[in-house]
């Protein structure tokens, strides 16, 4: 008989339920995971971020990816879990900022709740 024991790494930031085998890989989702204070930007779950469509342009082909508008500032913008990204392909994010931590012009997007009623 074989017998094996094994560490299970968990997500330490709640209520994320990520879990895998490998220590760094925990680690590194970690570092991007949406549920990390550290992490958490203005843009999410205000009225003025739209999705959006960018054209890119590479030497023989061109195609549209996904991206983040602000309306308010008038310009793209690609949330925290993209950084890793801009490194290994930065043609895909010029003309681009990082979302900001905090922003003047943030307005909750009231539409989560605009059809629910709530009796208590």
């Amino acid at each position: 008989m074989i017998t094996k024991t094994k560490s299970i790494h968990y997500c330490e930031f709640k209520p994320c339920k990520k879990k895998n085998y490998s220590k760094k890989v925990m680690e590194k989702h970690e570092a991007i995971c949406f549920f990390n204070p550290a992490n958490k930007v203005a843009c999410n779950g205000c009225k003025h971020l739209e999705p959006t469509k960018i054209d890119l342009d590479f030497k023989d082909d061109s195609r549209q990816v996904n991206g983040f508008y602000c309306t308010k500032k008038q310009i793209c913008v690609y949330p925290k879990k993209a950084e890793r990204l801009v490194l290994k392909y930065p043609e895909t994010f010029e003309e681009q900022i990082p979302m900001p931590k905090e922003c003047e012009f943030f307005k909750s997007n009231d539409l989560l709740f605009a059809n629910t009623d709530f009796d208590f």
